[in-house]
């Protein structure tokens, strides 16, 4: 893929008049200095590489187009609070006009940012597709392309960052009914659970209180009554007993819970529906 991009620019380029050559290499330098103030943590340069009358195409889900202000607020953001911001694998392409199909001047770039949180250690890897047009050796106009909004909740504070109670003086289960513990010599069984997306445990039911708390990723419980509870990543439920049902994995990465029974001895935690 990266060799037929190459390629491309060599066409685009060849086909060039000189003068669109010269405003291409000297666009795609103004262009490279906005990476640089990223890479380098320097927003003076972001502020030399883009003129205040910008036009933005933010990464930011639903906000739309925003102005040099709102830009500035988002580029001040990403410096203040990530490091070793680099934007990698970078293929950088000159713009065509959508009227003649030729180059005008305008600048492209496929890449991937990557860097890390100041506040969780975590680290970020985003694929992007960036546009830049250009008035007076500014940027004028400019559209970023990847998923800045995931990108932030990813290397967020996770579920389980901090201390704090995942359920709390619980007496009803998931379907808000009441339980009760076993009167017989208790057998206490931790089981780790794994899904892939898609997968289920066919329909079971438990004699006993199970505590279920989910690690990463989504499940489902859906109860043969009609019945159904969504639990994810940093919650816990109290299961049903004796009650048919089965739980799947609905999200779209591989599910991991820890199930907690409070069985009693000599005697099944799961039963499985023939």
């Amino acid at each position: 893929m990266k060799k037929i991009l190459l390629l491309l620019v060599s066409v685009i380029l060849y086909n060039c008049t000189p003068s669109v050559k010269k405003d291409y290499e000297s666009n795609k330098a103004i262009a490279q200095k906005w990476v640089q103030a990223f890479e380098t943590n320097n927003l003076d340069l972001w502020k030399e590489a883009v003129s205040e009358d910008l036009k933005d195409q933010s990464p930011l889900y639903g906000a739309g187009v925003i102005d040099y202000n709102a830009s500035l607020n988002v580029a001040e953001f990403y410096i203040n609070n990530y490091r070793d911001i680099r934007f990698t694998k970078a293929i950088w392409l000159p713009g065509i006009d959508t009227i003649n199909l030729k180059p005008d001047g305008s600048v492209r770039a496929y890449g991937t940012w990557t860097g890390i949180s100041n506040s969780t250690g975590r680290t970020f890897a985003n694929p992007a597709y960036h546009t830049f047009n250009f008035k007076n050796g500014k940027i004028i106009t400019s559209g970023e392309y990847f998923d800045a909004s995931g990108m932030i909740s990813a290397v967020g504070p996770g579920p389980f960052d901090k201390t704090r109670n995942l359920l709390e003086n619980i007496s009803n289960n998931a379907i808000n009914k009441s339980f009760r513990y076993p009167k017989g010599t208790p057998s206490i069984t931790v089981r780790n659970v794994v899904l892939e997306p898609g997968q289920e445990v066919k329909t079971h039911t438990h004699p006993f209180p199970v505590v279920v708390t989910i690690l990463k990723g989504e499940m489902t419980v859906e109860y043969e009554s009609g019945e159904k509870n969504i639990t994810k990543a940093g919650e816990s439920f109290v299961g049903v007993t004796n009650k048919w049902h089965k739980a799947k994995n609905t999200g779209n990465e591989p599910l991991v819970a820890i199930g907690t029974f409070l069985g009693e001895k000599g005697k099944k935690i799961m039963i499985m529906k023939e």
